[in-house]
């Protein structure tokens, strides 16, 4: 998945440094996302 990724945006004009700030950044977002969504369902339990 993420070398093809990497190859599509190699493709796409971006060099690689732009590639991996972009992964962090996704991977930031998706780590913020998942721990929002995991402590949401966490107080959900313990109100319910």
């Amino acid at each position: 998945m993420t070398e093809t990724f990497d190859k599509w945006m190699i493709k796409a004009g971006f060099d690689a440094r732009e590639i991996s700030q972009v992964n962090y950044r996704i991977a930031l977002y998706w780590g913020i996302l998942s721990m929002a969504a995991i402590t949401g369902l966490f107080l959900t339990l313990i109100v319910v």
